[in-house]
This record gives C-alpha cells, structure tokens and sequence, in this order.
C-alpha cells in the first residue's frame, strides 16, 4: 500500500450484522506497524464516517492490477497534516490476495462501448450482462463481424450507482470467450488495467449494485 493511494474500508451496519457499509479513504502515510488514513467518506451518503478506537474493519485495495484484503482494527485517532485514523498493519500472510474467481460479479446492464485495437471490426455500442473487477459478459449486437478468442480492445464503460452518478472510465480488454446462449450472442471479457484506481471503482460499483439488489430482495 502506497502513500496517496485508495483504498476501500467496510465496517459492519450497525443496524444490521450481515451488511457492511463501504466507504473510500486514502492512505496519507505508513510506518512499520501502522497504515495512516484520512476520515473515510461513506460510498452511500458521501457523508465522513466516525469510527471509534477498536473498531473491526476490513480493509481492500488493489496492487499492479491484483485486489488484496486484510482484516484490523482502529487503533487510535492522530492528527498528521489532516485528522487521520492509525490502522494496525497485519501480518503479511494476513492479507489475503483475492483470486479473479472470488471478485463480486453482479448482473448489471452497464453501457459500453467497444474499440478493436486493430482496426479490424468498426466499434459497436452495447450493454454488459454482468460486470467485476475482473472482467464482464458484453452482448454482441446483430450483424457485427466475426469476433476472435485473445482479440484486444478497449472499451468505455458509464458506470451509475446510488453512490456514483456518472462514471467514466476507459479500459484495455481482451476478448476471452464467446458465447451464444437462446440466440443471444455474447462474449466475455478480461480487463487489463493500467490504473488500480479504475480497478477499485468498478468494484465498489458492484459492491453498491449487489447492496442495491439485497435490499429489494433480490439476491
């Protein structure tokens, strides 16, 4: 974790044990036994969260494209150039590396448009069939021209959630599988991020798109 990068910081809804509120921070400066944040801002309310000397949380970022997560604790509040929360640094076989297996998928029709780096297929405008912070399902549009297995691209994705608006972000992608399923074409795509940044946006996205499908009781 570097000094100035974001992270992700969930805590236990007070309300309700099986729910986590998620929330974004930046780490403002580390030491050997400490990892320094400013006061989180909740993802939901955008309101700054107070969190209290011992409270559990856990903790996600991404590194060189990988997604890792560790348990701790607030171990006390301290003023640096900003107020700012000390988080007890784990032991490192504590930080778990999240497998592109276990990110959050969620089935979400984000609007997406695809770029072939080539030149060899004009671009097409079309929605996901589900999206993680590894990769999304996209259906192919009719009458577009045959797509191939390892073919790259980029692709521009608008994500919107109760906690973002509108967001922007563009991604190299490779195609790694296609699909045709009830005479609907799709294929499947592996993100290749240059920005960890990007990476965690789109997982927070699926964190508030699966809070948002939990409370209409859909999952």
């Amino acid at each position: 974790m570097e000094i100035g990068s974001s992270i992700t910081l969930r805590v236990k809804n007070e309300t309700d044990s099986n729910e986590w509120n998620s929330h974004r921070c930046k780490i403002i400066d580390r030491d050997n036994k400490y990892v320094y944040i400013d006061y989180p801002i909740n993802n939901k309310t955008n309101k700054t969260m107070q969190l209290s000397t011992n409270d559990y949380i856990t903790i996600s970022f991404v590194k060189k494209g990988i997604v890792y997560e560790f348990h701790s604790i607030v171990e006390k509040r301290i003023n640096l150039t900003v107020p700012a929360l000390a988080i007890l640094l784990p032991e490192a076989e504590e930080i778990k590396r999240i497998q592109r297996r276990d990110f959050v998928r969620v089935k979400s029709d984000v609007d997406i448009a695809v770029h072939f780096s080539d030149g060899s297929t004009p671009p097409l405008v079309s929605v996901t069939q589900d999206i993680s912070g590894g990769g999304a399902s996209v259906v192919i549009p009719p009458n577009t021209k045959p797509l191939f297995q390892k073919q790259p691209i980029t692709v521009y994705l608008i994500l919107h959630s109760i906690t973002v608006p509108y967001e922007y972000i563009k991604i190299d992608a490779e195609i790694v599988r296609l699909h045709t399923n009830n005479d609907i074409h799709s294929m499947s795509l592996k993100f290749l991020f240059n920005s960890d940044r990007n990476q965690q946006k789109i997982i927070n996205y699926c964190f508030d798109k699966q809070r948002e499908k939990r409370k209409l009781g859909l999952i």
